[in-house]
């Protein structure tokens, strides 16, 4: 789970200083206040370490299947600075280590954007810079030095035989290029926690659902970016006794939520159609509500993730009532404390931020179980508020406009009211 990040000189972030990530983290703010900036440095890292491209240095995006698209350096740096971009993150518990610090340089070379030192400490420091470099074990641990610009350096096989992440044919040849140094170096739980089913993201956009589905798709692990796999996977998990499980569980918050009773999953010659049923009547899932595909994907997502591992939401409410929003954050906190799964979730919901401190109210999470902040625009940079709930949930300093001004509206809704009454008894 990740503890802290922090970012410097990247997109609207001139330094964000050290920001404290809990089991249930909300960003709240304005439309482009640099909310997303926080996720998506998380998923720069994730896409980088798992490209198949060991050219690469940095995977700024680009592909269909990459998870955010930058563009160029010029999209990661702060407008108006120059230098270097740096993320630096921290890790909970792992393997007895109390915390894993890992912090990550971005700078241009030649107008690309390429990592050029990273540094991660856990038991011992390992820290390297990519321009040709050397590895040299010493009373630190293994240190990677540059040494020149080639994009390849040979390697002696022995000092490599220790880094799990370099590839058989690296370790044939005596040759890596900068990724696969740092696929190996960075610590190998942190790199477990960073990629592969470490970090799992779903966007605020739904893929277009189908009347009918076949049964041969198989071979996900996530709903994807857009949630095009979660119907795919209700279906495949079927097959094995996680199914009724999993159609358990969306059943339950489905009916908690108040947008259906249950689903079904129903065979029809070969094809499976996805059922709703509400009040006696079953209909397909085209032909109902949109909230019920909206939210569809984040409660599959949600029960798929292993323990351990960190879930990027963006706006899960959509279309969502609030009663259903509200409970998007019991969801999260049930499932933070049963398996240890993190939620960061950008979010505009008013409904899931109360619930959050209902719930510390009442005893049911702690302060420390949440982490509320709110991202605002000073000029061209963003600026972050912690919104610090204290025993009672209780937030001590509310933002300006936090959810638009209600008592504004109110007071302004009663002065018109008066104002119109007063001239009907003149009539």
């Amino acid at each position: 789970m990740f503890t802290r990040i922090r970012l410097k000189n990247f997109k609207a972030w001139k330094d964000s200083g050290d920001i404290r990530l809990a089991p249930v983290t909300l960003l709240l703010g304005e439309n482009s206040s640099g909310k997303s900036s926080i996720l998506q440095s998380l998923l720069l890292m994730k896409q980088t370490f798992e490209s198949t491209n060991q050219d690469v240095h940095l995977n700024l995006g680009g592909d269909d299947s990459d998870l955010v698209d930058f563009g160029s350096f010029k999209g990661l740096v702060n407008r108006g600075c120059s230098g270097n971009c740096e993320i630096s993150l921290s890790i909970g518990e792992i393997n007895g280590v109390e915390h894993l610090n890992a912090s990550f340089s971005i700078t241009s070379d030649e107008g690309r954007a390429v990592l050029d030192k990273a540094a991660c400490n856990g038991s011992e420091m390992r820290a390297f810079g990519f321009n040709g470099f050397e590895i040299k074990n010493d009373i630190a641990g293994y240190t990677i030095r540059e040494t020149g610009t080639n994009e390849k350096a040979a390697i002696a096989h022995d000092d490599l035989s220790h880094l799990l992440k370099i590839s058989t044919e690296a370790k044939r040849t005596n040759e890596i290029n900068s990724r696969s140094v740092l696929a190996a170096v960075i610590d190998t739980d942190f790199f477990l926690t960073i990629s592969a089913h470490g970090i799992v993201y779903l966007s605020a956009y739904r893929s277009r659902l189908k009347r009918f589905y076949y049964q041969g798709q198989k071979g996900f692990h996530t709903v994807g970016i857009n949630g095009e796999h979660a119907i795919p996977l209700i279906i495949s998990s079927l097959s094995n006794d996680s199914g009724t499980d999993l159609i358990d569980f969306l059943s339950y918050w489905l009916n908690k939520m108040g947008v259906a009773d249950k689903i079904e999953a129903r065979n029809a010659f070969g094809s499976y159609e996805i059922l709703i049923h509400r009040d006696g009547i079953a209909a397909n899932i085209l032909d109902v509500g949109i909230g019920v595909a909206q939210v569809l994907p984040v409660l599959v997502q949600t029960y798929l993730m292993p323990e351990r591992t960190t879930l990027i939401f963006e706006e899960p409410e959509i279309h969502l009532h609030p009663k259903a929003q509200a409970l998007l954050a019991d969801l999260f906190l049930e499932v933070s404390k049963e398996r240890n799964v993190q939620f960061l979730v950008e979010t505009h919901s008013e409904h899931l931020f109360r619930r959050l401190q209902t719930r510390v109210a009442e005893q049911k999470a702690s302060a420390d179980d949440c982490a509320l902040y709110f991202v605002e625009r000073e000029g061209a940079e963003a600026k972050l508020k912690d919104l610090k709930l204290d025993q009672f949930g209780r937030v001590a300093e509310w933002p300006k406009n936090f959810f638009g001004d209600a008592t504004g509206e109110v007071r302004s809704q009663a002065i018109e009211s008066m104002r119109r009454m007063k001239e009907q008894r003149k009539k």
